[in-house]
């Protein structure tokens, strides 16, 4: 099991540089990972910072 950091999935929601890295380890290990309720809250406030509202609705819907 991991518990992933907000990092992880801002990475790869704002394309960041490590963006390629993050998406394989999460397709590698999808099954054993879990976020935590803050890191999720924390992902929403960027997010709706960089005006990105739908792509957290996405991300969301997609969980």
């Amino acid at each position: 099991m991991y518990l992933l950091d907000t990092n992880i999935f801002l990475a790869i929601l704002l394309d960041q540089e490590k963006s390629a890295a993050c998406k394989e380890f999460l397709n590698k290990n999808y099954d054993k990972v879990f976020i935590s309720d803050f890191s999720l809250h924390s992902i929403g406030v960027i997010l709706f910072n960089y005006n990105k509202k739908q792509v957290f609705k996405d991300f969301i819907q997609a969980a």
